[in-house]
């Protein structure tokens, strides 16, 4: 009887470092570059030109890694919270204060919510830079961007 409860302990105990290390997010997939790309519901530029605001002035990249995130607004300010990874994103905080959630979906995309002085809204996150906001904009998902050399080819032409 002892042997059959502890095979049937042990077989728990397997399948719960199982499930434990499957429901776990996949830091690869949320590392790098981040811009917005929806809010409430509307494509950024959209949702600006509603507000009257230029969507350049709101537009703000989050830059992922291992330990920490840097947040980079529009205007060149610049802020690196520390990460605490959780089962389906990450935390940033600041010191012991939580400052941003950012939720990894089934497609890939990365949400969170963000106030633009309008008391909140849900936002989308794509992969891009602000360098990809500056240059004109959207970025196909997956597309590469190329630098002030695609512009000046662009130019020559």
């Amino acid at each position: 009887m002892k042997k059959v409860f502890s095979l049937a302990v042990a077989a728990i105990m397997a399948m719960s470092v199982m499930l434990l290390t499957a429901c776990g997010v996949d830091k690869d997939k949320m590392k790098g570059d981040w811009i917005i790309d929806t809010i409430g519901g509307k494509p950024a530029a959209e949702w600006a030109a509603e507000q009257g605001i230029d969507e350049g002035a709101i537009q703000t990249q989050f830059s992922v890694s291992d330990d920490k995130t840097s947040v980079t607004l529009a205007s060149g300010s610049k802020t690196d919270y520390d990460n605490t990874w959780r089962s389906n994103g990450v935390e940033l905080k600041e010191g012991d204060t939580l400052k941003y959630s950012l939720l990894l979906d089934d497609k890939d995309k990365v949400s969170t919510k963000l106030d633009f002085g309008t008391g909140g809204e849900d936002v989308v996150l794509k992969k891009g830079t602000l360098d990809d906001v500056a240059a004109g904009g959207d970025v196909a998902e997956g597309e590469e961007v190329e630098g002030d050399e695609a512009a000046e080819e662009e130019a020559a032409e």
